[in-house]
């Protein structure tokens, strides 16, 4: 499943518990004030997990690998890049990308 697939599989999960927990709040017998606050909360708290992005995490030994090969050579071409992120089990984009922070860090 793609990232932009599983992000919207989030939002519509998220929105789904958040329905359910407006209706147990309108439904309760707390008086209009409590009901406003505890809706606010609500609201702030989902808000807040809907603007988080899933981001790819590199583990340790990858990035060991990725620092000893930085190392060596600082620019990669397409059919190095393709080898390494084969090794590494990650995209190859994601060792560009990785490569272009780096780079960007070490000046």
């Amino acid at each position: 499943m793609g990232a932009r697939k599983k992000q919207n599989l989030r939002v519509h999960v998220v929105y789904s518990k958040c329905n359910e927990a407006i209706k147990e709040i309108l439904v309760s017998g707390l008086n209009v004030p409590e009901k406003k606050g505890l809706l606010k909360d609500l609201y702030e708290t989902y808000s807040t997990i809907i603007e988080q992005k899933n981001r790819p995490v590199i583990s340790r030994r990858t990035r060991l690998f990725l620092e000893k090969v930085f190392t060596k050579k600082q620019w990669l071409t397409k059919e190095e890049r393709q080898l390494i992120a084969r090794k590494c089990g990650i995209s190859p984009l994601q060792v560009r990308i990785w490569f272009i922070n780096k780079r960007a860090r070490s000046k």
